[in-house]
């Protein structure tokens, strides 16, 4: 229940001013000479300090999966060493188009 709760709420637009897609140029200058999070320090966060509400939703999805069976063969609970590697440095590199054509 509390995922779908969740989950309507977020395709909802925002009643706020402020656009998700551009930030007003008002804003943007705001901070400027003041650093008040670097990027290194967003990068090395946990998500529940960067975007705890992400966080929230994960953690219902994984008790949702963890409390039910699925019968849809592509959903399944991975293991953590899986859901690691999947986080990892190693999907940062990717590659287009044809293998011959790189």
């Amino acid at each position: 229940m509390t995922l779908r709760r969740l989950s309507s709420a977020i395709n909802k637009p925002s009643t706020n001013d402020i656009s998700i897609y551009r930030m007003p140029a008002s804003l943007s200058m705001q901070g400027k000479g003041k650093s008040h999070a670097t990027w290194i320090k967003q990068l090395n966060d946990p998500l529940q300090v960067i975007h705890p509400e992400i966080e929230d939703i994960i953690e219902l999805e994984k008790a949702r999966q963890w409390e039910g069976l699925e019968p849809i063969p592509s959903e399944g609970f991975s293991s953590l060493p899986v859901t690691q590697a999947v986080g990892s440095m190693i999907t940062n590199e990717y590659s287009k188009g044809y293998p011959d054509a790189r």
